[in-house]
């Protein structure tokens, strides 16, 4: 009797776009989906603010604001979307480009954690000490491990893969 499961996919290679080139492609890794539904976030509250937007712009047209000012803001924002759906794309896809895209992507997300001010009121000296060491000791930590899971893990480096040319 066999052991595989006759509901798996066959183990087969990944056939791409890319003029008929082939990879085994190697599985998701966790920080990879992470990273993701980062971006997934980020696509979703940009689209909402722009269109948002554009219902303002709509109501009210240009009173006080000129319509270059706000179209430059509204191509920006376009650009945004663009940009970051084009980035899950290519994640998803386990490109190149994708890999360097995503770690861009955390790395921008990460210097808005350390740019932001620190507003979170505190009881006593202790939890602010607390708070300190968390975002100044095991936040870069974790930031660290991420990166590293994301891109220079060993599945990681299996998924992100360069296409090898067909024999």
């Amino acid at each position: 009797m066999s052991s595989r499961n006759p509901y798996m996919a066959p183990d087969a290679p990944t056939v791409t776009a890319s003029h008929g080139a082939v990879r085994e492609r190697g599985s998701r890794p966790i920080s990879v989906w992470v990273v993701q539904l980062l971006l997934v976030c980020a696509f979703g509250i940009v689209t909402v603010a722009i269109w948002k937007f554009g219902w303002v712009i709509a109501l009210y047209g240009g009173q006080q604001t000129p319509m270059s000012q706000m179209a430059l803001f509204l191509m920006t924002r376009i650009a945004v979307i663009a940009t970051v759906g084009g980035l899950i794309v290519a994640i998803h896809r386990g490109l190149r480009a994708g890999l360097w895209g995503g770690l861009a992507a955390m790395a921008i997300f990460l210097v808005m954690v350390y740019t932001s001010p620190d507003v979170t009121q505190y009881a006593n000296d202790s939890e602010r000490a607390g708070g300190a060491i968390w975002r100044y000791f095991f936040m870069p930590l974790l930031v660290a491990w991420w990166v590293y899971a994301f891109a220079f893990s060993a599945k990681a480096r299996r998924y992100f893969a360069p296409l090898h040319a067909m024999s």
